[in-house]
């Protein structure tokens, strides 16, 4: 980046506020191990306590610097943005769709009011695909930098011959839409699926399976810090979400060479083109999802393929390098707008 062309060295002071770690807690997590490697200090604070233990791996520089206030996620900016600036350059990262219609309706309306008076003490805002935020909300400051994720290394052999398996990672509730999956599955005797993930419809969904008799072709690994190994026991990614901005699932199956079959939500459309990395639904509705299933299980060489083009296009564009160059540039930006370096 051009930093390395300037006077000042960039210090990033991050924030998070949250007690439970899911895409915007990956984000940082990727965040900081790139950050490391490329030794650039930061210092974090906030939560949950996975990413507490990076605040001590900082490590600190002596002499002059550029000092970058990022602040991830809403609550952090609830609670950092009334601050006097303490940086040189203050950063918002908005990590949900604004649009999001999980919540109560008064609550999304004081969201989006807070946000328009909020993001007016950012130098630069930060979405992570280009339906997360419309411009109207910062003017002139708004920029969209993916999420990126790791290119994991896959093993050259192949896998064992097992019966057609659809993966489903996230939170288990009505949004992800695991009980469509289930439903699926009633209809198909052929088909298996993996259930990553806990939440408040996990027991309801265990109940209706074991109603259907569908418990043989149903394995359930409740939450699990580490999702990558279930990559690669399954042939599709089923993303059923009604609201999403730009999961990291997707991006994670994709780098793992998995085609993704997803309903046209959010930000999944700007990674997924329809036939190339998977194949995107046109209504969330169980015709239209079994329809995409049945059309993969039937051209193995079909599946292949997306599989091939996604994990091409997550190192083409989606990788944690990437990320933080386009991060880097947008600050690099900001700074050099504001005098701070030359």
């Amino acid at each position: 980046m051009n930093f390395s062309r300037s006077n000042l060295s960039p210090k990033f002071l991050i924030f998070n506020h949250s007690n439970v770690f899911g895409g915007q807690e990956r984000y940082l997590e990727s965040l900081f191990h790139e950050l490391r490697s490329r030794k650039i200090p930061f210092l974090f604070s906030g939560g949950p306590d996975k990413l507490t233990k990076f605040s001590k791996l900082c490590a600190l520089i002596d002499g002059k610097c550029l000092v970058v206030e990022l602040l991830n996620g809403n609550r952090a900016l609830y609670k950092r943005s009334w601050f006097l600036r303490s940086a040189d350059v203050r950063v918002y990262v908005q990590h949900s769709h604004i649009d999001d219609a999980q919540g109560h309706p008064f609550r999304r309306w004081i969201r989006k009011s807070l946000l328009r008076v909020l993001l007016k003490r950012m130098d630069a805002v930060i979405r992570v695909c280009e339906h997360a935020l419309p411009e109207i909300y910062a003017p002139g400051r708004i920029h969209t930098v993916y999420n990126g994720v790791f290119l994991p290394t896959l093993p050259d052999i192949q896998p064992l011959r097992r019966p057609f398996t659809l993966l489903m990672v996230g939170a288990v509730n009505d949004n992800k839409n695991q009980l469509l999956a289930l439903q699926l599955l009633e209809n198909d005797p052929e088909l298996h699926l993996l259930i990553v993930g806990d939440g408040d419809k996990l027991q309801r969904c265990k109940q209706w399976a074991s109603e259907k008799d569908l418990n043989a072709r149903v394995q359930w690994t409740g939450f699990v810090d580490d999702p990558s190994p279930f990559y690669r026991q399954a042939d599709v990614l089923l993303m059923l979400s009604a609201f999403e901005a730009f999961p990291y699932v997707v991006l994670e199956a994709m780098a793992h060479a998995l085609p993704v079959v997803a309903t046209k939500v959010g930000g999944v459309p700007e990674a997924i083109k329809h036939e190339h990395e998977g194949l995107l639904l046109q209504s969330r509705d169980l015709p239209a999802l079994s329809s995409a299933v049945q059309r993969l299980k039937a051209d193995p060489q079909m599946c292949m393929q997306l599989g091939r083009n996604a994990r091409q296009t997550v190192s083409e564009r989606f990788t944690v390098a990437k990320m933080t160059d386009n991060l880097l540039r947008v600050i690099d930006e900001v700074a050099r707008e504001k005098g701070l370096i030359k």
